[in-house]
Order: structure tokens, then sequence, then C-alpha cells
């Protein structure tokens, strides 16, 4: 920690930044937080251990608070990120009658397939945003019927295949390098080898069929 004094003599203390997989031993503290959608007011805050993933307190933060949180402010929609979006939480949401808005976590067999069939699926221009497709099905994960949105960047993705051609042209250039440099090496003598074919191992049975011995 570095520490000076500034002109209005406030004393400003500079912390360096440490990644927890370099210093697990260091003692760590996450923050939830709930806002007010409109001018994102904090509602509801609570410290909880650093060792605590967040799946496992949106769950506990939904089943405590969230109740109170949508008579409070009249909350039509629940927004969070992918973390929110767990079998549990999805459940503890419905029961609540809460609507949600979150993103789908592809490691979800039916989100990840949903992904990748989009090149087949028919989309429609989304009003008011450039370059963006959508499609919409439905969903009864975690036995919730629910509605997804999978969108597409048309720019993006074009954006992405000149990215992957340039990649794909660069290798394939320098292996095209590597076989002309080869082709330049004059070539050794040639050895042929020639391996013997070793004889069938004979089985030799004695009168007792668990006893057996194995010549060459």
């Amino acid at each position: 920690m570095e520490a000076t004094i500034g002109k209005s003599g406030v004393l400003i203390a500079n912390f360096e930044a440490v990644c927890r997989k370099v210093t697990p031993d260091l003692n760590q503290a996450i923050l939830l937080l709930l806002t007010e959608n409109r001018a994102g007011i904090p509602m509801f805050m609570k410290a909880a251990s650093g060792n605590v993933t967040d799946k496992t307190s949106f769950k506990q933060v939904v089943s405590e608070h969230i109740k109170s949180f949508k008579a409070a402010l009249n909350a039509r929609y629940f927004i969070g990120d992918a973390a929110l979006y767990v079998a549990e939480t999805v459940q503890e949401l419905s029961q609540q009658d809460q609507l949600f808005i979150s993103r789908v976590p592809l490691n979800i067999g039916a989100a990840k397939e949903l992904v990748q069939s989009a090149p087949l699926r028919s989309m429609v221009e989304v009003e008011g945003f450039e370059h963006y497709e959508s499609v919409e099905t439905l969903s009864d994960y975690a036995g919730v019927v629910q509605r997804w949105v999978l969108f597409r960047n048309n720019q993006s993705q074009k954006t992405e295949q000149k990215t992957l051609t340039r990649r794909m042209q660069k290798k394939s250039l320098k292996e095209f390098k590597e076989l002309e440099k080869l082709g330049k090496k004059p070539l050794g003598a040639v050895h042929l080898l020639r391996r013997s074919t070793p004889a069938k191992p004979t089985t030799l049975t004695t009168e007792s069929k668990e006893k057996r011995a194995v010549s060459w």
C-alpha cells in the first residue's frame, strides 16, 4: 500500500490489486447488491464470504428478500447475470410469481444446442438495434415454462469470419513455406529394414488343464 497526502490535506491510499489465484491465502469478501432499475439506487447490500459462489448467494437472496423487494418497489422484472440462472433459483422465482430476465449459461445442454443450431434458424431483425437478429423458443428448464431469446449480431459474425479467414490463410502460408523448405533439402540414403516374422507360439498342455507352458 502506498499513501500520499493530497493538496486538500486528505490522506490518499493506493492499494495494489491482487489475484485470488496467485494469493489464495488472503481473506476476501464479496458484496451482494440489489439496485433500483430507473436511478440505479442501491436497495439491498450484504457482505458475504469470498468462498461463497454467486449461484449460492443469489439463491439465498431470492429466497429471503425478493418478496419484500417486489412489494416495496412493485418490480415487474428481476434482472441478473448468468449466476442467477440455476435450477433452484429459477424454481424459487416461479414460486413467488416473479418474472425475471437473465442470460442462460452455455453449460446447459439445451442452451448449447440452441446456439449451435443458430445458422439453421430463421431469425427476424430486432427493431431499433441495427445488425441484430433474434429468434424465440420455449423452454421448460427446471420445470418452469419460460421463453428463451437467441440474439445474433451479423456485424460481429462478419468480423469473426474475416478474422478466422486471415488466421487460416496465415497458417496455410506458414505450412507451405515449411514444405517448400523441406523440398529443397537433399534426400539421404534410404535403408530398407526387413523384419523377420516370429514363429507362432506353441502351446504345450499337460494333463492338468489349469497348467500351461508357452514356448517360442
